[in-house]
């Protein structure tokens, strides 16, 4: 469970105080856990991996998704550039560079 909001924390406290009730009965009884409270405990921890799994899908969704935009922006980038350096390739070519004077040797 995402903890988002002190609602989630109650929750998340509720959760943990009905578990550990639960345990104390049980070994106050001197023996192990009813097998309905075992599998009210399993079905529990089931819910709360559903739970964790689903956030980790939405999580790995938004970072897929958002790492697609920035790969389309680098090729939008590079196709652009290629674009520009083809035109100024083709194009007649005009050298607007000084020419540095040859020095002599001594």
């Amino acid at each position: 469970m995402d903890v988002k909001s002190l609602d989630d924390v109650l929750k998340l406290k509720d959760e943990f105080s009905r578990r550990l009730d639960t345990r104390i009965k049980a070994l106050e009884r001197g023996g192990k856990a009813t097998m309905d409270e075992l599998i009210d405990e399993k079905r529990a921890l089931l819910k709360q991996s559903k739970a964790r799994m689903e956030a980790a899908e939405r999580a790995k969704s938004s970072m897929v998704k958002r790492l697609d935009a920035e790969l389309g922006r680098h090729k939008e980038t590079v196709d652009r550039l290629e674009r520009e350096l083809e035109e100024l390739t083709k194009g007649p070519r005009v050298d607007n560079q000084p020419r540095r004077a040859k020095r002599k040797k001594q």
